[in-house]
């Protein structure tokens, strides 16, 4: 889903990802009903945070839709889940991890490889 996809369900204008902290895996899954694989789709693993900045204010009714139904392709499955965080938690968060540039860039692969082998 891009910026202008998202917008729309927000019902604002324009959406503009700012900073992010994410990581993609493949995924593949069997359907056992046809009884064949799924082909491999890349996606975000969970956990992964986007700082989003939008035109204006989202309806909060908007907001609960999106959390509720997800985003993206196969919600049916468990992927798509999305969470919103206020500004003032993203920021909070940020400044829990004080390491430097390169030494978050090796903290933020770990938690990464934690988070994929504990979900597979």
């Amino acid at each position: 889903m891009d910026e202008v996809q998202l917008a729309q369900k927000l019902g604002i204008d324009a959406v503009r990802v700012e900073d992010c902290a994410a990581s993609l895996t493949q995924n593949g899954s069997y359907n056992r009903t046809w009884q064949c694989r799924s082909p491999e789709v890349r996606m975000y693993d969970r956990g992964s945070l986007f700082h989003m900045v939008c035109s204006s204010a989202p309806t909060l009714k908007a907001l609960q839709h999106i959390k509720e139904e997800g985003i993206g392709i196969r919600r049916a499955e468990g992927f798509g889940q999305v969470l919103f965080l206020p500004f003032e938690r993203l920021i909070h968060l940020k400044h829990k991890i004080s390491a430097p540039k390169t030494e978050l860039g090796n903290i933020l692969t770990q938690v990464a490889e934690l988070r994929r082998a504990k979900y597979r």
